[in-house]
């Protein structure tokens, strides 16, 4: 059996090396902790216009956050935007990816 302790040390020092090491460009995009602020949640629905998971998960985050949901279709967007608006969900910008 080999003895692994002596590379224990010089694998703590390589790893604390590696990151320490400064970021010379920050990200562009930050996934956050679940715990985190939030600048928006993005969804996106190419389910069955009438499946209400998504509007049940929406109705539960906090009302401050940005939803932003990409869709498929002119027909999908509508749909969802007048059933979020009769639900009370606030809708900033509808549209498609299509």
């Amino acid at each position: 059996m080999r003895n692994t302790r002596s590379a224990f040390p010089i694998l703590v020092a390589c790893l604390f090396a590696a990151c320490s090491a400064p970021r010379e460009n920050p990200p562009e995009y930050v996934l956050p902790a679940e715990w985190e602020p939030h600048g928006a949640v993005w969804f996106s629905y190419y389910g069955d216009v009438t499946d209400t998971v998504l509007d049940k998960v929406v109705l539960a985050m906090d009302t401050a956050t940005l939803v932003v949901c990409a869709v498929e279709g002119d027909s999908v967007a509508k749909s969802i935007a007048l059933r979020w608006d009769s639900l009370g969900i606030p809708a900033t910008v509808t549209g498609s990816s299509s």
